[in-house]
């Protein structure tokens, strides 16, 4: 087993590099933060949840069918939908409510 901690890595480094340079650029330059939420445990999608957070972005959630989405996730979102990709109603739900967020910054 290795001593070296995940934190002390090239690949850590390297991704942390990659989330300052790129993702939070990118979510600063947005309306908006969509997650798409499928109940399992996310590292990516935990961090870009942090950073819309702290950049108090409004946050919308896709949640699969069936999946329980946890309070404190509802308690930060501005919107919590079940979404299926193969349901046109539900893109078309979703095509609104990004437009009125779009809309909400003019």
């Amino acid at each position: 087993m290795s001593s070296e901690h995940i934190f002390d890595t090239p690949e850590f480094e390297e991704w942390a590099v990659s989330v300052k340079e790129e993702l939070f650029p990118k979510l600063r330059a947005s309306a908006c933060s969509v997650t798409l939420y499928s109940g399992a445990f996310d590292a990516k999608i935990a961090v870009e949840l942090g950073a819309a957070i702290l950049l108090d972005k409004p946050i919308i959630v896709l949640a699969s069918p069936g999946v329980e989405v946890p309070s404190k996730l509802r308690k930060v979102a501005e919107r919590v939908m079940v979404f299926d990709m193969n349901d046109q109603k539900a893109m078309d739900e979703l095509g609104e409510v990004l437009l009125s967020f779009v809309e909400g910054l003019r």
